[in-house]
């Protein structure tokens, strides 16, 4: 067999071949289609777990903005820096925020018709170590009690209260934590005086207000109410005589230690001056003394003798 006999017996070989696999596989479809394994990416993805919401709260917190003093609504003045509260209540101060209290105690100065009203915010699950109810009312005596000593009258500062979710919170210090605004004074009424006529007594009340008034007590007790007719007359008469005053003098019975009834019979003048006080009498027109269980009245050695001695009285002094 020659080369050119070999040569084409295989074309020939190779021909029937592949017209065998065209006919059998692609024209009839007859043949298996090779497996083709799936391959699976080698890179991993972790999960990313958000973060609990009190640590976002806590780690995350965005510092608010600076502090505004408003007014009607329009900021009257800003600053870039707010304030600042320790976690035990503590007020600290930047020199841009003191910068803003110099300005606001200007404008305070300038306008006596106008008030500062300051709200102390405050969230109920946060530790509490002041003598206030909440931190909100500390926040605002703080910041009240600090103008004050840089030269704000005291009579234009007004405190509030406002409870929140969440103060934001950086660097173990709660940013913000109080709001400033200015608000109009009230308008008081001006009521013209009526002119009084001279107060005059009668025989039965001269009688009354110029008598010794005996207060009584009960033992041991600090307490004990006064004659409301009294207490009327003698606010009419001390209104008639600007330079009179009213000399109240405390007094125990002889039980007990002498040096506890020095302390006891002037709680006893003191809770009378007190209540006369608060019933509109000037406390400079009141002198109060504690004489213990040196003036009795009456006999220490009885029951009824000593309820006598247990007594303030109430002299008036022209």
């Amino acid at each position: 067999m020659n080369f050119w006999s070999i040569f084409f017996s295989i074309i020939l070989a190779a021909w029937i071949a592949f017209g065998s696999y065209t006919f059998t596989c692609k024209y009839m479809e007859l043949c298996e289609s090779p497996i083709v394994e799936k391959l699976e990416p080698t890179v991993k993805t972790e999960e990313v777990k958000p973060k609990p919401k009190d640590s976002l709260a806590k780690e995350e917190a965005i510092k608010p903005e600076g502090l505004k003093v408003l007014y009607k609504e329009k900021t009257l003045l800003e600053s870039e820096d707010n304030y600042t509260f320790q976690s035990e209540g503590l007020l600290d101060l930047s020199p841009k925020v003191i910068a803003l209290h110099e300005s606001l105690q200007d404008f305070l100065k300038k306008n006596p018709d106008k008030q500062l009203k300051i709200t102390g915010q405050y969230f109920k699950d946060e530790n509490n170590p002041t003598k206030f109810d909440n931190l909100g009312l500390a926040r605002a005596d703080q910041i009240a009690q600090t103008l004050i000593k840089e030269g704000v009258n005291a009579q234009q500062v007004l405190t509030y209260i406002e409870t929140k979710d969440q103060l934001p919170l950086l660097d173990k210090k709660y940013y913000g934590g109080a709001t400033l605004e200015i608000i109009d004074k009230p308008i008081a009424k001006i009521e013209e005086k009526k002119r009084e006529e001279p107060f005059k007594l009668s025989k039965e009340e001269e009688n009354l207000i110029f008598s010794k008034q005996n207060v009584y007590f009960d033992l041991a007790s600090s307490y004990a109410t006064i004659n409301e007719a009294y207490i009327q007359l003698l606010i009419k008469y001390l209104k008639s005589n600007p330079s009179a005053r009213v000399k109240i003098d405390g007094h125990t019975d002889s039980l007990g230690d002498k040096a506890k009834n020095v302390t006891l019979s002037q709680q006893r003048a003191e809770n009378v001056k007190n209540q006369l006080i608060q019933r509109g009498i000037d406390s400079k027109k009141l002198i109060t003394k504690g004489e213990g269980q040196n003036k009795p009245v009456a006999d220490n050695n009885t029951e009824a003798g000593r309820s006598k001695n247990r007594r303030v009285e109430i002299i008036i002094q022209k």
